[in-house]
């Protein structure tokens, strides 16, 4: 790739494992049937399906990009339901290549509001085969809820795009917002292998009649896939911690929830209150690998949802536990007495959980950007630092605070373009040697910035380049 999206305000995805997806989607049924009885239940109320406006989106591809519309593409918003469900059960193809049957089905799509498409891309030359769709935000009250930009339309179309087009095994999207956080992405990726472990059958066998097609449209038009308190803790973790660790890529969180309880509701809303186990992270290239470069351990958290009478999730207060002295003081305060025990002292297991499921975004991240790297914490790998006189290397740490501390790389994404920055020591003995400081691009390996020093009896000495502070 020669270029790369911009990093990602938040990154989320469905792949982190069938097992977690079935989990979300039976909390999306709000049922606890079996898969027959779901389906069952769906056919019962078939008949009242209501749709929202539907949006363009877009997708990349090697073979080609397909340029997006001039603006969104409203369906949906009246006339016969069955025969606009008929319309887009239609469009369905065998191959991703097909450029204008994949424009045709994103035209179609009808679970995303205020965005508009700006390109697709299919992902052809091997497999695993894709579709990226890039948005850009058209009307910011619609798009975004929360200070984030509303996921539960865009997974209901990834459903939809793997059940109407039958080779694609990947769906990437990016929002573009334009409007109040210029320049920020959001990114969302979905597996089809997550989607056929949590319906009956695999998602490509909906589209072999009509009927088949409307029940599976049903099911997800029936909730919004944030409409549940798993995924409205996720959000606020992501949401909540954004401004407050060194910025990396991507975003990450995992969560346990130990408990809720309602307090207080009216005819119209009621508040909840969740008692989690929280964690954070920013994720970032060091090495070659892709390390948790910030971020949070488990952090015992209170958050404080106001519910609406449609079951929507609205962010009301994220309050975690309070540092030093006032930790354990504060959870008491905060959490009924049965979660203190759990909360003071979390355990290996749970440590291991939430891990795992920042992982999964990290995973997910780098399969939106067609890369491989391991995925861990720092402690998980090998920083050598160089044997440097101790004076010089605290003054060169603070004039090139961008390249790494220690012996190796690490990247950063720059106005869209990926560049690595590199360390190189030569060790002489005696906390003497020479450094090199260069700056590379990642794709042509084309080197936009080099400076050489050497270090002499605890001395700076600028062999090639000169004083960062007069660049």
């Amino acid at each position: 790739m020669s270029k790369y999206i911009n990093p990602p305000a938040l990154s989320t995805s469905f792949s982190e494992s069938g097992k977690r997806a079935k989990k979300r989607f039976e909390n999306i049924l709000n049922t606890k049937a079996k898969k027959t009885g779901v389906i069952a239940f769906i056919i019962a109320v078939c008949t009242i399906l209501v749709v929202g406006a539907l949006v363009a989106c877009n997708s990349s591809s090697n073979i080609g990009i397909i340029e997006g519309s001039d603006g969104p593409t409203s369906v949906f918003m009246s006339g016969n339901i069955e025969k606009q469900i008929k319309e887009l059960y239609n469009s369905k193809i065998k191959y991703v290549g097909n450029n204008s049957g994949v424009s045709k089905i994103v035209r179609l799509l009808p679970f995303a509001e205020g965005v508009k498409v700006e390109k697709i891309e299919l992902h052809t030359d091997s497999e695993p085969y894709g579709v990226t769709l890039y948005y850009i935000i058209d009307d910011y009250d619609k798009a975004v809820i929360n200070g984030t930009v509303k996921s539960d339309g865009f997974y209901k179309n990834a459903i939809l795009m793997f059940c109407l087009i039958d080779n694609v095994d990947s769906i990437t999207i990016n929002i573009k917002d334009e409007i109040k956080y210029k320049g920020a992405m959001y990114s969302y990726t979905y597996l089809r292998e997550d989607f056929d472990n949590v319906f009956d059958k695999p998602l490509r066998e909906y589209s072999t009649d009509f009927e088949n097609f409307k029940t599976l449209f049903s099911a997800i038009s029936m909730k919004n896939a944030t409409n549940n308190i798993d995924r409205a803790v996720s959000d606020a973790n992501l949401i909540s911690n954004s401004n407050g660790y060194e910025k990396g890529e991507c975003v990450a969180e995992g969560h346990i929830i130990l408990g809720t309880s309602d307090k207080g509701e009216n005819d119209e809303k009621k508040l909840i209150e969740a008692y989690v186990l929280a964690t954070y992270g920013e994720y970032g290239f060091q090495n070659g690998n892709f390390i948790k470069i910030s971020g949070s351990g488990i952090i015992p958290t209170r958050i404080t949802f106001e519910v609406d009478i449609s079951d929507r999730y609205t962010l009301i207060e994220y309050k975690p536990a309070r540092d030093g002295s006032d930790y354990t003081p504060s959870i008491k305060e905060m959490f009924p007495e049965k979660y203190w025990d759990r909360a003071l002292s979390a355990n290996r297991e749970d440590y291991e959980e939430c891990k795992k499921q920042e992982s999964a975004y990290a995973k997910a991240y780098l399969e939106s950007i067609g890369r491989r790297a391991e995925i861990g914490s720092y402690a998980d790998f090998e920083h050598k630092l160089p044997n440097m006189n101790v004076e010089a290397s605290n003054s060169l740490l603070s004039s090139f605070a961008e390249y790494p501390y220690w012996i190796g790389t690490q990247e950063k994404v720059e106005n869209g373009m990926r560049y690595v920055y590199e360390k190189q020591w030569e060790d002489k003995g005696n906390g003497d040697g020479i450094v090199t400081y260069k700056k590379y691009e990642f794709d042509s390996k084309k080197i936009v910035q080099e400076t050489v020093i050497e270090i002499k009896n605890g001395e700076i000495i600028y062999l090639k380049g000169m004083p960062q502070r007069l660049y």
